[in-house]
């Protein structure tokens, strides 16, 4: 009787103790320096303060170089996230794609394989240079940057996606001059309200943006393992050339701005990142006598900002490895940006997305559930959720006709396994679709193991009023327990007077097209002959026009600016003995850049201002990747 007494006991009381030992994960150093200082981040050496809540002092624009004086305050727009993410920076985590999946792949392998220099200008991977001024919306402007980047180089299309229309409905308690970070992107992009084209919401238009039909949806955010030294860079350049443009942070100060070589080099210590601009490359061998304080070594990443194509190197800069700040806090890849016919209805209780993580003292484990009643009759095709770590361990399970407070009742009619390489947002495509019943309630049950990390929970909730107070939440909505429990806990009982909810989406098969880009596109009609190869398609002749295609070029008249006839130029094709021969008008090398640039390349040429064109004779006519061209689309 004793020893059974024992075995009771050994089995109850670690109920109680998990149940007791819930906690909130630390707010990112950051972001808590940020709230004490009121907004103000002191400038070391200096007596010039960066308010987060001032407007930029200089008017940028694109006609004078004159007015791109960098600023030595004002607003530059990045203000640290509440997440705490400091905990990726243990080691370099090394990503890469096998047909569809991501896989991890050993840092010796792929590390010995990086170019000492790599340019994404150099391999069409990076939209035009955009301009905030003159507001503090750097952050939208290096998401949408790095979105555009993606989908440039994994289709090779060329899209122009709204800043504004992000800026003005991201949700959060922040207005339009206040400043953002990641995870205000990641809110507005996750629960579809964008991408929308530029187009339909020109920026700047303080406060008058209105819900438009995504046109896209991002289905995954990877956050970049942060550098843990100066030469700690393998992991920032594999996912550049795996993905495109990245969204990163640095600390900007005119004091460390070399404006002859377009160079920059913070080495105080005393600053948390102000601005949020995008990652497109690096040069190992760019000099360390270019910085205006000489780093230890040679090497700088390639930045492309926000401040018109006047500013800098038309819009690029140069920052070293050595700096302080760049790459020690946030770098993202914003990615797998589908069409928005691909999923329907968002099954959902956390609009803004993750705001603080949770878990169980000293244990990596939990499990967790979202309950939801259906809609409509309908089937399910995704799910989605915040990884917190690199190869968090996850186990999926849907279940359907689920009795109300009790998430694992019902029918189990889904299970799956798996484990997510990189730290962020991810969607899981289910193998088979799952049928729900309009009306009926069904859940989404998750467990996670991250390694090393004992808040593995993502939870959306009004934690700090100034940065969030619209989050709601009621009973039965979303449940939690540590895998040695057998009951559920309710985070309503827990954490119900903030509005708490676990970040867990359900996606049902959707039907909805939309189009990509505004049409008709009125200048396309100038170009019969292209509308009518495409069946009178606006989108497709356009999308046609931005693939690789002798076909389109062969009787084409192409511009810089389609809609100016005065910038048009003939790219006239012939063949002798089935080898293709372009012939290019003197015209082909405009002074400067303009809005709305279009590229063209022929074998790895860079953009039109290049003055070594030539005539290209070799390829098959049957082959039309020998000339590729994007086109902007207006």
């Amino acid at each position: 009787m004793k020893r059974n007494i024992l075995i009771f006991c050994s089995i109850i009381v670690p109920i109680q103790v998990f149940a007791q030992d819930v906690s909130i994960a630390p707010a990112n150093p950051a972001f808590t320096s940020w709230q004490r200082s009121g907004g103000v981040n002191t400038v070391s050496n200096s007596d010039t303060t960066i308010s987060a809540n001032t407007p930029s002092k200089i008017m940028y624009s694109d006609n004078s170089a004159e007015d791109y004086d960098l600023m030595s305050d004002g607003n530059f727009g990045y203000i640290p996230s509440p997440v705490n993410r400091t905990h990726l920076t243990n080691g370099v985590q090394l990503l890469s794609f096998e047909g569809n999946d991501l896989v991890r792949i050993g840092a010796d392998a792929r590390a010995s394989t990086l170019p000492s220099k790599y340019d994404c200008r150099d391999d069409y991977g990076v939209t035009s240079v955009k301009n905030q001024a003159p507001y503090g919306s750097c952050w939208a402007f290096a998401a949408i940057a790095s979105i555009e980047g993606n989908i440039l180089k994994t289709e090779g299309k060329i899209r122009d996606f709204s800043e504004n229309n992000m800026i003005n409905l991201h949700g959060f308690e922040w207005g339009f001059n206040d400043g953002g970070n990641e995870d205000l992107s990641i809110a507005y992009l996750t629960r579809n309200n964008g991408p929308v084209a530029e187009a339909l919401d020109t920026y700047p238009s303080v406060g008058t943006s209105t819900n438009q039909l995504a046109v896209r949806q991002v289905q995954r955010v990877m956050f970049i393992p942060a550098r843990t030294s100066y030469t700690d860079n393998d992991a920032i350049k594999q996912a550049v050339l795996d993905y495109g443009p990245l969204a990163t942070t640095y600390y900007h100060n005119s004091n460390y701005f070399n404006s002859t070589y377009n160079s920059y080099y913070y080495n105080d210590n005393s600053a948390y990142p102000n601005h949020y601009v995008t990652l497109i490359g690096w040069d190992d061998d760019f000099p360390a006598s270019n910085f205006k304080n000489t780093p230890p070594g040679n090497g700088a990443f390639i930045i492309k900002n926000s401040y018109g194509k006047g500013w800098g190197e038309k819009g690029f800069f140069y920052i070293s490895y050595y700096d302080n700040v760049l790459g020690f806090d946030s770098v993202v890849s914003y990615q797998n940006a589908k069409k928005m016919d691909y999923f329907g209805r968002i099954y959902d209780y956390t609009p803004y997305g993750k705001v603080v993580a949770f878990g169980f003292n000293n244990s990596t484990e939990a499990e967790m559930a979202n309950m939801f009643t259906a809609e409509a009759s309908e089937k399910l095709g995704a799910v989605s959720f915040y990884s917190p770590v690199p190869n968090t361990q996850y186990k999926l399970k849907i279940y359907t006709n689920c009795r109300s407070g009790q998430p694992t009742s019902g029918n189990c009619v889904y299970n799956s396994s798996g484990t997510i390489p990189f730290a962020g947002y991810e969607t899981i495509h289910l193998s088979q679709p799952v049928n729900i019943t309009a009306g009926k309630l069904f859940s989404v049950y998750l467990y996670l193991n991250s390694p090393n990390y004992d808040s593995p929970m993502s939870i959306e909730l009004n934690y700090y009023p100034t940065y969030l107070n619209k989050s709601e939440s009621k009973s039965g909505q979303s449940y939690y327990k540590h895998p040695q429990n057998i009951s559920w806990s309710d985070l309503y009982n827990t954490y119900g007077s903030y509005g708490a909810n676990l970040c867990i989406k359900a996606f049902a098969i959707g039907s909805t097209t939309t189009s990509e880009v505004p049409v008709p596109y009125s200048w396309l009609d100038k170009y019969p002959t292209l509308l009518s190869a495409n069946q009178n398609d606006y989108e497709k002749a356009a999308n046609s026009v931005a693939a690789n295609g002798l076909n389109v070029f062969e009787n084409y008249i192409a511009g810089l600016d389609p809609t100016d006839a005065t910038s048009c130029f003939n790219a006239n094709i012939s063949f002798t003995n089935n080898v293709p021969c372009i012939g290019w008008s003197t015209s082909l090398n405009p002074d400067g850049f303009k809005e709305g640039l279009r590229w063209y390349t022929i074998y790895g040429k860079k953009l039109l201002e290049d003055a070594d064109w030539e005539e290209v004779t070799d390829g098959k006519e049957s082959n039309y990747n020998f000339f590729k061209v994007g086109v902007e689309l207006p």
